[in-house]
């Protein structure tokens, strides 16, 4: 029973030693796992830490403007390593501009705050701008003797640029009544006399008196031809409702698009702006309004003699305006761009193609 005993505790201890080696073992390979817990865990930290660094670089290489606007000038290169603080671009916004001229120490004292100022830009004259003195600098520059006229213009359409060569029309003196025309109604005889064709309503008929195109001198109360070319002579008066009539004037100032009338005319007057260079007295006109390329309709035959040949012109008139803009009573007031004529509005704006503030629409065109 002894040897028994004996073997069944060698075999207990046996058994022993063999569980603490697992115990062993396990403790092992735990230590083991949780070595590489912690280095995955320093991997993923090295990682993130990594992944923080890739975007602070990548935000450095976007640079926000406090601002909107347009970027004039670039002061470092691409690639270039810089420090904070180190000045990148220019940037400018140009809704808004600000216009200065050097205008003449002699012209200056006409000029107010308020004067309509034209802005021309160089080597576009089909784009106009419009706007009000603002600023004048009463100091005149001791090397060029001259003083700086300020206007500050709305640029919406992105056509003016920081730095760019205008021309600036200054309208002189106080505003006042005025009326005015665009200078193409403008004619001049053999004498150099200026002179307007004024749309008015044709006369009721009386006895027809006969003409020649060619020498208009010739006169006759009955067809037959002329005896200088032999022509045969048409009606001096041709029909129709509306006749040109040649009025003398008296021009006073310019902007050079227009000019003041300041005698010859009252305001209201249909003016031919356009087809004028060859009316003569009596002939028959037909307003019509045109476009930037021309007439947008053909007017309407006017009544004539039959068998007759009928010469009638196609004309644009335009009713003189006052400078203040005065317009005779309308049911309804539009707007319209005087280089985009097609662009219309009822209310006050800038014009959507140009920029260019809209005009009121003094009802001078006939439709």
């Amino acid at each position: 029973m002894v040897g028994a005993a004996e073997a069944q505790l060698a075999q207990a201890e046996l058994e022993a030693q063999a569980m603490t080696a697992s115990v062993r073992r396990a403790s092992a390979a735990l230590r083991t796992a949780q070595m590489k817990l912690q280095r995955a865990a320093a991997m993923q930290q090295q990682a993130e830490a990594t992944h923080r660094t890739e975007a602070i670089i990548t935000d450095y290489t976007q640079v926000t403007a406090p601002v909107s606007g347009v970027i004039t000038e670039r002061l470092v290169s691409p690639g270039t390593l810089v420090m904070p603080g180190t000045v990148l671009f220019k940037l400018r916004t140009i809704d808004r501009m600000r216009l200065q001229a050097s205008v003449a120490e002699a012209d200056v004292p006409g000029i107010r705050v308020g004067n309509p100022v034209t802005v021309i830009i160089s080597g576009n004259t089909n784009y106009l701008l419009r706007a009000p003195v603002t600023s004048i600098f009463r100091a005149a520059d001791p090397r060029t003797r001259t003083v700086t006229v300020e206007a500050i213009v709305n640029n919406h359409a992105g056509k003016l640029l920081p730095g760019q060569y205008v021309v600036m029309e200054i309208a002189r003196g106080t505003l006042r009544p005025a009326i005015t025309v665009p200078l193409s109604a403008i004619r001049r005889d053999g004498d150099g006399k200026p002179y307007v064709w004024v749309v008015t309503e044709a006369q009721p008929k009386g006895k027809t008196i006969y003409t020649c195109v060619m020498h208009p001198e010739v006169q006759s109360d009955k067809l037959g031809k002329c005896p200088k070319c032999g022509m045969d002579l048409v009606p001096k008066q041709r029909g129709g409702r509306f006749t040109a009539r040649r009025v003398k004037v008296v021009l006073g100032e310019t902007s050079g698009r227009r000019v003041e009338v300041r005698a010859g005319l009252r305001e209201g007057d249909e003016v031919v702006t356009r087809g004028n260079e060859y009316l003569k007295e009596g002939d028959a006109v037909t307003p019509v309004e045109w476009g930037i390329t021309g007439p947008k309709r053909l007017p309407q035959p006017s009544d004539a003699m039959p068998s007759m040949p009928r010469m009638e012109h196609d004309t644009h008139s335009q009713r003189a305006p006052t400078s203040n803009h005065q317009e005779p009573h309308t049911s309804k007031t539009t707007y319209t761009c005087p280089i985009h004529p097609e662009v219309r509005s009822d209310k006050p704006g800038d014009c959507p193609e140009c920029g260019m503030r809209l005009e009121k629409d003094g009802g001078g065109h006939s439709h």
